[in-house]
């Protein structure tokens, strides 16, 4: 499947009509695989998951001899492109001088030679799924201890790890969202496939020897950040007026819940390698290239590194580490053993903002 996929992927090309594929293979007792390929202009992480839920939808109105009807469409990305045109127009001038102070200020948290130069051939992607961190507890911790939503708590928990790694307070971060935010009263994309992601710089401070307080922090740090930075791009790109950076040295996407879509017993994920998603001789564009998602009711974590920048032991050392920030942190062992946790949340915010 690696080798079909890395061969239908050196076939795509933008000026072909063709950018969505998807195979069929037959595994034998292990029943049929099905391999869904587009080309990434066509689809982001909420994208594949509108797909397979309509696939599922069609599959199992099918299998009732039904009629196969998927939701109604939302706005199309030619329209929401046009409405982001128009947003750019609006006038951001304080929200500009923060990204401008934030680019002057970032940080280089991966102790990796900037002077060493890595591509997608150079590359490796480490996959670690936390099997002893259970993705309940994580959640309901994240929740109901500090009221974070677990997307926070993980970037909460890689922001310490990294002050662990390398013992650096001040943390950069490049941060990934879905981008699909409302631009005005009439623009949903909800279910419109497409590439909206957006990126945007994240400078994070580790403040406490205390975690309790550290999570709490940096989860005010991040809800203080502007307009969750969906405006940065556009200050960047279609405004330009942010001065182009050097390429992001750490990386973070939350990619979501996977299992929430495939309740279909008779469906599941296959872990397996299919190839590289770019050309690879396209240089990294960062350092540490970091994601997570929820598979098969596991955290899986995916790290992107240079080999010419990292060994492989370095990169396992590091995942070791978030992981037991993790489990230490947000485990319901510690919590119940952690009596400043008895405090009420807003008390442990106003002492974590007082010791900035």
């Amino acid at each position: 499947m690696e080798s079909i996929r890395s061969k239908i992927k050196d076939k795509f090309s933008i000026e072909s009509t063709n950018l969505f594929k998807l195979y069929v293979f037959q595994l034998g007792e292990r029943g049929q695989g099905l391999l869904f390929t587009a080309h990434h202009l066509l689809v982001d992480g909420i994208s594949w998951k509108i797909i397979l839920e309509d696939f599922i939808t069609g599959i199992h109105q099918f299998q009732n001899n039904e009629r196969i009807i998927f939701p109604k469409k939302t706005t199309s990305f030619k329209s929401w492109s046009e409405s982001l045109y128009e947003y750019s127009k609006k006038e951001l001038e304080k929200e500009t001088e923060h990204w401008r102070r934030l680019e002057d200020g970032r940080v280089d948290n991966t102790i990796a030679p900037k002077e060493v130069e890595d591509t997608l051939k150079t590359s490796n992607t480490i996959y670690s799924d936390f099997h002893t961190v259970a993705i309940e507890e994580l959640t309901k911790t994240a929740k109901e201890n500090y009221e974070m939503k677990f997307d926070e708590a993980l970037i909460a928990a890689l922001v310490i790890a990294l002050n662990k790694w390398n013992n650096s307070k001040d943390i950069t971060i490049e941060l990934e969202r879905h981008g699909r935010e409302a631009l005005d009263k009439t623009t949903d994309v909800s279910r419109t496939v497409g590439w909206f992601t957006s990126m945007y710089p994240a400078h994070l401070k580790v403040i406490s020897k205390d975690m309790a307080s550290n999570f709490l922090s940096i989860r005010e740090q991040l809800r203080n950040i502007p307009n969750k930075g969906f405006n940065y791009s556009i200050i960047k790109y279609l405004k330009g007026e942010l001065k182009h950076s050097e390429d992001s040295l750490v990386r973070f996407n939350y990619l979501g819940d996977f299992d929430n879509i495939l309740k279909d017993k008779s469906l599941g994920t296959l872990n397996i390698q299919c190839g590289l998603d770019t050309d690879e001789n396209n240089r990294l564009t960062s350092k540490l290239d970091i994601t997570a998602m929820i598979v098969n009711k596991n955290l899986r974590i995916g790290i992107t590194y240079g080999k010419n920048k990292f060994k492989e032991s370095i990169i396992e050392n590091f995942i070791d580490i978030y992981r037991k920030v993790l489990e230490e942190y947000l485990g319901t062992s510690h919590i119940e053993n952690n009596n400043e946790i008895n405090h009420s949340v807003a008390d442990l915010v106003a002492a974590s903002q007082l010791e900035q």
